[in-house]
Formats: C-alpha cells, sequence, structure tokens
C-alpha cells in the first residue's frame, strides 16, 4: 500500500472536488440478496467522482447504513451545507466520512477496507482510469471490493443531436445532449469498468442517465419554517442557489412534482427529440431526463439487487411527488429480469 499513495494522491487530483458546489418520509430499507457479492449495511464503500450527484450519492449510501467515505482536496464546508439540513439530517448523523487526500494513512486504509466503490460524476467526464487503478488496485490481496456501481450515460444516440445541443447552449448547459467525443469517453470508462471488475474478481454495475434534474429538497413547507419536504435524504436548499438561479426555479419544482422513477435495461433510453428546448427546462416528466435523487438511490439499491449484477440500466422521471418506496424498488429490479451474472 506505501508504494501506492504518491499514485492515490496524485490520481484524486484528476477528481474535481465539487464547487457546486426527522421528515415524515423515511428513506426506503433495503433488503439484500443472499449472493456471494451482494453488498450490506455496515459494510464501507468508497464514493469517488465529483459535483451535486456524486455528493447527492454518498448522502444516499450513508443513509442506508453503509460506511461511506469520500475523498477531499480539503475541509469541505460547502460540500456539508449541501449534504445535511439541520432539522431532517444534521451533522454527524450519517456514516459520512470526508478523507482529506493529504492524510495518506487514513485514505489508505479506506481503499484496504472498501468492499464497493461507486464512480459517479455530475457532468461530462468520467472518473480516470488512474484514479479507478488507484481505489481498486490489481495486486493479489490488495482489495475487498465485490462491486463496483459507475454512473454513465445513454450513448444510443436517439433523440439527441441538433435539438438537445441547441437546447444545452440556449436553455440549460446541463442537457445531455451525446455528443461523439463525450459518448466515446463514455464507453472507455464502461469498458474500464468491466475489466476492473473481472480482473479483481468483482462484479459491476452501469447506471445510465440522460439529463440531470433536480436533487434538492422541495419547497419550504412553511415560509420561514425551514422544513423541507425531501430534506432527510436529498440535498439541503443551498442546492437551489447555485449557478444561473431560474425565475421560477423550475429545479425545485421538478423535485415537487418527479420523485418517481423507471428503470431501463440496457442502452435504450431515447433522448428529447425536437422538444428538447422544450424539456431543457421542464419540471415534468419528459423523455430523456433522469432525477438526481432517482440515479442516486438506484446506484445505492445497485449494491445488493441480485439483477443489479453484472449489467446496465437507464434511470428515468415519472410523475410523483414521494420517491419510490423499498417494494418499489425491488419491483422496477424485479422487471428488469435475471441478470448475466458470471
Amino acid at each position: 500500500m506505501k508504494n501506492r499513495s504518491g499514485l492515490l494522491i496524485w490520481a484524486m487530483s484528476f477528481i474535481p472536488v465539487t464547487s457546486f458546489l426527522r421528515n415524515p418520509l423515511s428513506p426506503p430499507k433495503q433488503r439484500f440478496s443472499t449472493s456471494l457479492q451482494a453488498v450490506r449495511p455496515g459494510s464501507s464503500v468508497l464514493v469517488i467522482g465529483s459535483g451535486a450527484l456524486h455528493l447527492l450519492t454518498a448522502k444516499q449510501a450513508a443513509l442506508a447504513g453503509y460506511r461511506t467515505s469520500v475523498f477531499t482536496a480539503r475541509y469541505p464546508r460547502e460540500t456539508l451545507e449541501l449534504i445535511y439540513d439541520e432539522q431532517a439530517c444534521p451533522l454527524g448523523s450519517i456514516p459520512l466520512t470526508f478523507l482529506e487526500i493529504s492524510n495518506k494513512n487514513e485514505c489508505e486504509e479506506a481503499i484496504a477496507a472498501a468492499e464497493a466503490v461507486i464512480l459517479v460524476t455530475d457532468g461530462e467526464s468520467t472518473v480516470t482510469d488512474f484514479a479507478i487503478d488507484a481505489v481498486i488496485p490489481d495486486l493479489p490481496g490488495a482489495t475487498k471490493v465485490k462491486h463496483i456501481v459507475a454512473m454513465s450515460r445513454n450513448l444510443n444516440g436517439r433523440g439527441l443531436g441538433f435539438f438537445a445541443q441547441s437546447a444545452k447552449e440556449f436553455a440549460n448547459p446541463e442537457v445531455w445532449a451525446g455528443a461523439k467525443v463525450i459518448v466515446e469517453s463514455y464507453r472507455m470508462f464502461e469498458k474500464k469498468v468491466r475489466a476492473k471488475a473481472e480482473k479483481v474478481g468483482a462484479t459491476y454495475t452501469i447506471v445510465r442517465a440522460g439529463t440531470l434534474k433536480g436533487g434538492g429538497p422541495g419547497a419550504e413547507s412553511t415560509k420561514g419554517s425551514g422544513l423541507y419536504p425531501h430534506a432527510a435524504y436529498a440535498l439541503s436548499a443551498k442546492f437551489y442557489t447555485l449557478g444561473m438561479v431560474a425565475k421560477p426555479n423550475w429545479r425545485m419544482l421538478f423535485d415537487m412534482d418527479c420523485q418517481g422513477v423507471d428503470l431501463i435495461g440496457g442502452d435504450a433510453v431515447e433522448g428529447p427529440g425536437f422538444l428538447a428546448v422544450k424539456a431543457a427546462v421542464s419540471w415534468e416528466a419528459e423523455k430523456g431526463d433522469s432525477g438526481r435523487l432517482g440515479v442516486a438511490t438506484a446506484m445505492v439499491q445497485a449494491l445488493s439487487q441480485p439483477n443489479a449484477l453484472n449489467r446496465d440500466f437507464a434511470v428515468t422521471t415519472a410523475a410523483s411527488s414521494q420517491p419510490p418506496t423499498q417494494d418499489d424498488w425491488d419491483k422496477k429490479f424485479g422487471a428488469l429480469g435475471v441478470s448475466d451474472q458470471e
């Protein structure tokens, strides 16, 4: 492990620290597969990546009971403000630890202890090969990782192209337009994940997303109350102040009306086509959209759902004021059918 400390610190420098930088409804309690590859609550999980979705995934993993670690370059004050809510999810209430990469001993201990790794970025870059090799080493006996979950994109190109690119340039820079060079980088990333899983004897899941939307707690229940319907398991209200804030704040409206999720096996989801400009800032369920909370929860569910092993699927949106229950998630994964377990 000691020989890799320099590689670790250098590799993690390629993962940008995010610059974005009790509720009656609790997050679903997971039921777990008897598969040898199932990663159960209490296990150590590393969440590697950047952006709002990265933070939300780490929060979801911790809420599910996983001992979750995230690497950071410095004390993440703004990050903590995004993750925690004073009333619904106070600081220290979940097993989530931020490790400064300058502390090589703690980082190496986290790498050695990890039984699962989640790779997730909010933008259009992927976690680098350097970082993957650093946190999942190939050396015999150097890793305990049993499962790798990687966030990718809808890469089939249907319903994207000119209209989606125009929507990205003129309406919403977070629109997934499927540019060829970016699609190719995701294909190479997926190839790396599959190869790494095979090399270390782990299983994998590829979770696909389109245009990422929402991720915050929804609208304040009563003005000045500080109470938000999804604050316990989503990002804090600070999320809505980041970047260019539209009026009305369609991201907030999306989080109120589009908590529903559908799972589509393989790489089969289409984009919005010629309706891309309308869909770009819509708070309704639109073709090619993926809610951040739905994607984050699906990645955590994939740690234990038997039909998630060694397969890919996409996350789409559906109209609902509440996120799926655990029974809902079990049915959605069950509907995917049996995966190609090796």
